[in-house]
């Protein structure tokens, strides 16, 4: 998947937010988001640490969505959604991602592109959130990007050395190990 220089990247569900800075690096705007004000305190250390400039926003996904995240949607540029870990089997977050998608995050626009990174052992809680978002009147398509975006900033990233091997290491765990896309569109009525 070949991320556009002008697009929009919101990451749901941040945690340590390996991703957002990944991509802040690249000089895309990034918006990472979070409900826990303690993580987003510790991305914004993490992006002065590091030297990367993004956006850090408290998004909790049963809350309406925060101006600048509308803002961003409302925006001519292509905006992509990432997240880490979002799905787990059994009783997981997958019913309110789905209502937060439906209700927020496809209100602009009638697709969405969503990518989301996944442990190999949390592979069996997709289909339980393809159901969720059938029944919130989403149609979720997966498909496989001509160019995998984990591979392409991975390149981008460890091309001429600029990252020490933790940080390439940590990199390569959270983005470039599985990852599915979506397509999430709105489903005519």
């Amino acid at each position: 998947m070949n991320l556009p220089a002008d697009a929009t990247v919101i990451e749901l569900g941040a945690g340590c937010a390996l991703p957002s800075l990944a991509l802040a690096g690249t000089g895309r705007r990034v918006i990472a988001t979070d409900a826990s004000p303690s993580v987003l305190s510790n991305i914004e250390h993490n992006a002065a640490e590091n030297q990367v400039e993004l956006e850090v926003v408290r998004y909790d996904w049963g809350d309406t969505l925060p101006a600048s995240l509308e803002q961003a949607l409302e925006a001519s540029a292509p905006v992509h959604i990432i997240g880490s870990d979002l799905c787990y089997a059994g009783p997981g977050p997958q019913a309110a991602l789905s209502a937060a998608l439906k209700d927020n995050l496809t209100r602009h626009s009638p697709e969405i592109t969503l990518a989301i990174m996944h442990r190999p052992h949390h592979a069996d809680a997709f289909p339980e959130f393809q159901g969720k978002l059938h029944e919130c009147g989403l149609e979720a398509c997966e498909f496989k990007p001509k160019n995998d975006l984990g591979q392409s900033l991975w390149c981008q990233l460890t091309a001429g050395g600029k990252r020490s091997w933790p940080e390439m290491a940590l990199f390569y765990w959270t983005v470039v190990r599985p990852t599915r896309f979506y397509r999430i569109l709105k489903e005519r009525s």
